[in-house]
């Protein structure tokens, strides 16, 4: 994603200026000594930051954790169409059904929308357009139900 590049590009510019491959991409530093960030510190991260979110917006949930972004992420490509195979790969999950499971669960809004693209040839019969008064049409009844 643009965006995504674009802030990535801006930390790489900050915090890696030097070309080494072989650098940890989050670090933290230690007496000048550059090492792995631990899972424990990127979670205080996200809480701390997420803490601060919410001050602004009530949409941010109240316990973030990193996984989130992982599951929210994978869940915004397959309700936009990325086909579940390409989700599993993206996530790198060697089984589908590991994606299947934890990540693919159809919400009410996909259930809704399918079902609405679905039958929407079909829709146009079931609205207010058109005049469906056959309650009273004796041979509309008995054609329908076969007598004529």
């Amino acid at each position: 994603m643009e965006k995504t590049c674009k802030h990535l590009k801006s930390y790489l510019h900050k915090f890696h200026t030097e070309d080494n491959p072989e650098e940890f991409l989050f670090y933290i530093d230690r007496k000048g000594i550059r090492s792995q960030m631990s899972i424990d510190n990127v979670e205080k991260f996200v809480a701390r930051y997420g803490k601060k979110a919410q001050e602004t917006s009530t949409d941010v949930p109240e316990h973030l954790y990193p996984h989130m972004w992982r599951h929210s992420r994978a869940m915004h490509l397959y309700r936009n169409g990325m086909p579940l195979p390409l989700v599993a790969e993206w996530l790198g999950h060697a089984k589908m059904d590991t994606t299947r499971r934890f990540y693919a669960n159809a919400d009410t809004t996909m259930k809704k929308e399918t079902i609405e693209k679905a039958t929407s040839d079909f829709y146009s019969l079931f609205s207010n357009e058109y005049d469906v008064d056959w309650e009273d049409d004796e041979d509309l009844m008995k054609k329908l139900y076969g007598l004529k």
